[in-house]
């Protein structure tokens, strides 16, 4: 039943954004980045390998990353903060307003353990994406 149900929304989400084929959204492997300078609820938007060379200094990290995305197809979301160990970041993909959106949730750790996050998630190219912070 599950397995349907997935298939159905990649379906819907391929008749809402004009893609065929690729998910929504797919989280990647994030390499070392070293230390976390951004917020969790703006994320760096990557639409090219041009991009991702200016973001990502590291031609390793880089060419990791480049590996597992192509800029066609999709843009690269990078999310990086410092926060609890037990920090969460989840993502759906939704329908909202006839628009397919990718919505992100953050669930804040209650440990006290001050830890260094990245995480990297290739959207699909016309999606929408929005973030949701615990906080709110």
């Amino acid at each position: 039943m599950r397995k349907i149900f997935a298939g159905v929304l990649v379906l819907s989400f391929a008749a809402v954004a004009g893609a065929t084929s690729i998910p929504p959204f797919t989280e990647l492997q994030a390499p070392e980045l070293g230390e976390a300078k951004g917020d969790v609820r703006k994320p760096t938007e990557i639409g090219s390998a041009e991009e991702l060379e200016k973001a990502i200094p590291d031609a390793e990290a880089r060419a990791a990353i480049a590996k597992q995305i192509d800029f066609k197809q999709s843009k690269l979301l990078w999310f990086q903060w410092a926060g609890s160990g037990g920090d969460k970041l989840t993502a759906e993909a939704k329908v909202i307003d006839k628009k397919g959106v990718v919505v992100f949730s953050m669930q804040r750790g209650r440990t006290r353990d001050l830890r260094q996050h990245h995480k990297l998630f290739a959207v699909a190219t016309g999606l929408e994406w929005q973030v949701r912070d615990g906080r709110e």
